[in-house]
């Protein structure tokens, strides 16, 4: 059936992902240097870097592409240091949970992806 095809997840290529992630790291430079240059924020380049690469893995999560939730695990180890440093430590903490369900869910993902 093809509707189960779009429900199992897929997988991209190493290639693929070191190329989205210099695309999104000069992004998120050149966003860092607007915030950093225009605003009055503490962590410029990092919020910068954790905003772009969580809109486009929320678009690898559509797709079901497994490696996204190696990309959220990474996403909210950073949101967790830029939480703590700002003294917001309920959020902190509720960002290691969302750590914490990304690891499972890729368990999970991957599993499914070697039943095929």
């Amino acid at each position: 059936n093809k509707n189960d095809e779009n429900l199992r997840p897929s997988s991209w290529k190493i290639s693929l992902h070191v190329k989205i992630v210099l695309i999104l790291g000069f992004i998120s430079l050149a966003f860092g240097y607007i915030m950093d240059n225009y605003t009055h924020a503490d962590f410029a380049y990092l919020d910068s870097a954790t905003t772009v690469f969580a809109i486009f893995t929320t678009y690898m999560l559509a797709k079901k592409i497994l490696e996204n939730w190696i990309y959220w695990i990474v996403i909210d180890a950073v949101s967790i240091y830029i939480y703590i440093e700002k003294s917001f430590y309920l959020t902190a903490l509720l960002f290691c949970l969302y750590t914490i369900l990304a690891f499972i869910a890729y368990l999970q993902w991957k599993r499914e992806l070697a039943l095929g």
